[in-house]
């Protein structure tokens, strides 16, 4: 599976950061995500066109001790809108929705381990304490960054269909590493 910018837009890419299992089953199985409102928000949203890395926190692969991973390519298929309807997690309305066409989505224990890429990525100043710098929804990427998340993410894409069971499962159908 080939990861390809969507250039008639000129796309500005982005990690879309997933903190908790629900919403990442949720955003897998329907092709959407969701914000809350923030009107003081560090990175802008995506926009039609743009391109969007999934990384999963361990907490969302279904353990803590679980290492982060970027998991998934896809682009905006539209601009963010307010729903009429606002999606809940956990207690928490997410009011604001954005649609997606996921390209590619790495076997549930296959994706790239975000601290193994810190190092080499301009996002993150501080490589002992780089956590914060994924603390936001979404966070812009430099061209650079992205070419680098992209060369060592598209190798490991497969179709969403194919392995969305093992997101499902979580944990009890994979032994993987700890971090």
């Amino acid at each position: 599976m080939t990861i390809t910018a969507n250039t008639s837009y000129d796309p500005t890419s982005h990690i879309l950061v997933v903190n908790a299992r629900e919403p990442l089953l949720w955003i897998l199985q329907e092709q959407r995500t969701a914000f809350t409102e923030n009107p003081h928000r560090p990175h802008p949203l995506p926009k039609r066109g743009d391109e969007l890395f999934l990384y999963a926190t361990g907490t969302a692969l279904g353990s803590r001790k679980e290492a982060g991973r970027l998991i998934g390519n896809a682009t905006a298929v539209g601009d963010v809108i307010n729903l009429a309807d606002p999606v809940q997690f956990d207690g928490t309305a997410y009011s604001q929705g954005l649609d997606l066409r996921i390209h590619g989505v790495a076997p549930r224990a296959k994706g790239v381990i975000m601290a193994g890429l810190k190092d080499h990525l301009e996002i993150i100043s501080n490589k002992v304490n780089w956590g914060p710098a994924l603390r936001s929804a979404t966070v812009a990427l430099p061209r650079r960054d992205a070419d680098l998340i992209r060369r060592d993410l598209q190798p490991l894409l497969e179709s969403p269909e194919s392995v969305i069971d093992q997101y499902r499962a979580g944990q009890e159908a994979l032994e993987l590493p700890v971090v």
